[in-house]
């Protein structure tokens, strides 16, 4: 069999189709139906290619059959025929712009020769934080100590909506201290 041509994640986009990707799991979680008690409705991932690149991707309840016993933390796959679009999730614990869907006809084959991150972190410095050259609302990995909290507000989202937002206080190993 011929290796098939890998798409590296940040090159996905919603007009490719028939595309090759080489991922890591990173984490796995489930979604519960609100309908039916104790039913799972999706199974949300965090996928990682070789270059450190993560996308958010789901598999609805429906798949589970096909797909359920594979979808494990830190197994690599080559996964093709799976659907690519807008990532509209209000949790979004990427920054890729897009989302994967896997269907019925999604094909997923172990692979042993992944050579990118085990765990998939990508650590942000305190100078970075403390520079605010993050963008907002983007997730970022830190080495450090809670040093402490601040009590929890009541805070506006951009479309609106009342959600929950508290403070904390980081410290790091040489005692930079940053506040977010």
């Amino acid at each position: 069999m011929v290796d098939p041509t890998i798409t590296s994640l940040n090159q996905l986009d919603v007009t490719k189709t028939n595309v090759t990707i080489k991922v890591r799991i990173l984490k796995v979680w489930k979604l519960l139906s609100f309908k039916v008690k104790n039913a799972i409705h999706a199974v949300e991932l965090i996928l990682m290619d070789e270059e450190g690149s993560k996308i958010q991707a789901t598999v609805a309840g429906n798949y589970l059959v096909k797909y359920g016993k594979l979808l494990q933390e830190k197994r690599c796959f080559l996964v093709t025929k799976f659907e690519i679009g807008d990532n509209v999730s209000p949790y979004r614990p990427t920054n890729h712009p897009h989302k994967l869907f896997f269907n019925f006809s999604t094909d997923i084959m172990n692979c042993d020769d992944f050579g990118g991150s085990i765990h998939g972190f990508s650590f942000t410095s305190f100078d970075v934080l403390r520079n605010r050259a993050i963008p907002q609302n983007s997730p970022v990995d830190v080495i450090g100590y809670v040093d402490g909290w601040f009590p929890m507000i009541d805070h506006t989202s951009r479309n609106d909506k009342l959600t929950k937002k508290m403070s904390l206080q980081l410290r790091d190993l040489e005692l930079h201290i940053f506040f977010f």
